[in-house]
């Protein structure tokens, strides 16, 4: 609607600005060659108002078209509640969040008419090495305006032990404009869900190793990639 009332305001604009114009050539002031002139050069005017109007609509649209999204954790010894709160409409929506320990349990606290898990799973080891793990999950048949609540559930580790890029999270979501699938990324802090930038190094699936490993076991390890368990 607010996209309509934009494309009128400016089409009125336009038209207005072309009768002013044919009612000043109505005048005999200028001349019939002048008058020829005037009005072609009030054509590729007018011709490259209405390709500016029909990008411009199209970035406003896009805009109105984005849905607003207010997340909030809350954090205990181990457990973590993430509330989503979604105004307008999504497709999709990934997220991929840090954790000091290990998760053992990942809960889904909305029903399906709300939104679908389609990937819900740890990255990170459980064995006594395993300091660090994320969780990623993604939730798709979005229904629109909602409220969507997750919990996790973790064994803490020290909190003595700092790792560099834990302090954020990233949010991926989704949404629909003209038949197009729009996306965007989005890296908030852990500690207060503020908007902040991508950090400079992420690392999934800590271990700390009680012995020295070969070039062998590091290749081996390595290959293997970080260990993944689904809910």
């Amino acid at each position: 609607m607010k996209l309509f009332v934009f494309k009128v305001i400016i089409t009125i604009i336009i038209v207005g600005a072309g009768t002013y114009l044919s009612e000043w050539l109505g005048a005999n002031i200028l001349s019939a060659w002048d008058k020829i002139w005037v009005v072609t050069i009030g054509a590729i005017v007018t011709a490259v108002a209405v390709i500016f109007i029909d990008s411009l609509s199209d970035n406003f649209g896009r805009r109105l078209s984005k849905p607003s999204l207010l997340i909030e954790t809350s954090k205990s010894d181990n457990e973590i509640n993430i509330i989503i709160n979604i105004k307008g409409s999504l497709e999709r929506i990934s997220l991929n969040y840090p954790i000091l320990g290990q998760i053992t349990t990942f809960q889904d606290l909305n029903t399906l008419t709300d939104a679908r898990t389609v990937l819900a799973r740890a990255v990170g080891g459980v064995s006594q090495g395993a300091i660090q793990n994320n969780l990623q999950f993604t939730v798709t048949d979005i229904k629109s305006n909602i409220k969507l609540q997750y919990k996790i559930f973790y064994n803490m580790v020290s909190k003595d032990i700092m790792i560099a890029g834990m302090d954020r999270y990233e949010l991926v979501y989704t949404w629909k404009y003209n038949g197009e699938n729009i996306q965007e990324n989005e890296w908030r802090m852990t500690k207060n869900d503020a908007l902040t930038s991508k950090p400079s190094i992420a690392v999934m699936g800590a271990e700390i190793m009680d012995k020295a490993l070969t070039a062998e076991e590091v290749k081996e390890i390595y290959e293997a990639g970080p260990r993944q368990r689904n809910f």
